[in-house]
């Protein structure tokens, strides 16, 4: 089983997602409460960041730790990369089966049929007639 390089994986994921959003590095190590010079080591692989601090990133991108430790490859970023996508356009075109969007919301099915019931339910009730 090969060693996997989980500082470059996490270093990859963390210069990916400033770039998506546009966050300059020192906007996003004040989000994550890191200094600068901290966050720019890790980026370059000079830093070996702690737990903390990788918890303190993933917070601030919004993004579960174990997801920042997986191959962008990997099943988790492409489920994950498929309902961002879905949300982004409304639609549930790439989600996996099961999963439906609903007012930028992914849903299981069930729950996406109990909140449009519900919806049609208050609907009739602010608007009788």
């Amino acid at each position: 089983m090969p060693d996997t390089d989980y500082p470059a994986i996490f270093s990859a994921h963390i210069r990916r997602l400033l770039e998506e959003r546009a966050i300059s590095q020192r906007d996003f190590s004040k989000m994550a409460g890191l200094s600068t010079a901290y966050l720019s080591a890790v980026l370059n692989g000079t830093g070996n960041p702690t737990l903390k601090s990788m918890q303190a990133i993933a917070k601030a991108f919004a993004i579960p730790l174990p997801l920042l430790l997986k191959p962008i490859e990997s099943d988790e970023w492409k489920t994950a990369l498929a309902v961002a996508q879905a949300v982004k356009n409304s639609s549930g075109a790439n989600l996996p089966p099961g999963y439906e969007v609903v007012e930028h919301v992914v849903l299981p099915a069930y729950r996406a049929f109990e909140v449009r019931e519900w919806a049609k339910t208050t609907q009739k009730k602010i608007k009788p007639g």
